[in-house]
């Protein structure tokens, strides 16, 4: 699997991120479905075991981590490797699921930083005039 992490704005990560992908919340909703499947089947009935899904590309936005349990972020390797991805893209991670994905595929990762424009004197004259405030 490859990881890119990714820091900075959701505009320059969509520029990053393919057409083709599965949210992490998309993922956790059918995870949990599956999970529900398991706990209405009857005693005794055989569970058939399922195949990993192949997904080519998971993203997960910033906002997509508040939508996950706190034991899902805890255990988030174990999240993951339900399904074989090909391509993993976090945008602004928590700390403790780069530790994870770190501890665990250090050398599948690469990162990258947006690159912000510096607001020099000028500019920053410009935004002053522009919203009229007036310094004293």
């Amino acid at each position: 699997m490859k990881i890119k992490i990714y820091y900075g704005p959701k505009s320059g990560f969509e520029e990053l991120i393919p057409e083709e992908k599965i949210t992490l919340s998309e993922l956790v909703i059918e995870q949990e479905a599956i999970r529900k499947q398991f706990i209405h089947l009857q005693h005794g009935e055989t569970i058939k075991k399922r195949e990993r899904d192949h997904i080519k590309c998971l993203v997960a936005y910033s906002e997509s981590y508040a939508s996950i349990t706190e034991s899902a972020v805890q255990s988030f390797n174990s999240l993951i490797n339900v399904s074989d991805i090909e391509n993993l893209y976090l945008q602004n991670p928590p700390v403790h699921i780069t530790n994870l994905l770190e501890e665990s595929y250090s050398e599948d990762i690469s990162y990258e930083d947006y690159v912000y424009n510096l607001l020099n004197k000028d500019k920053f004259l410009k935004i002053i005039q522009g919203a009229k405030i007036i310094i004293r």
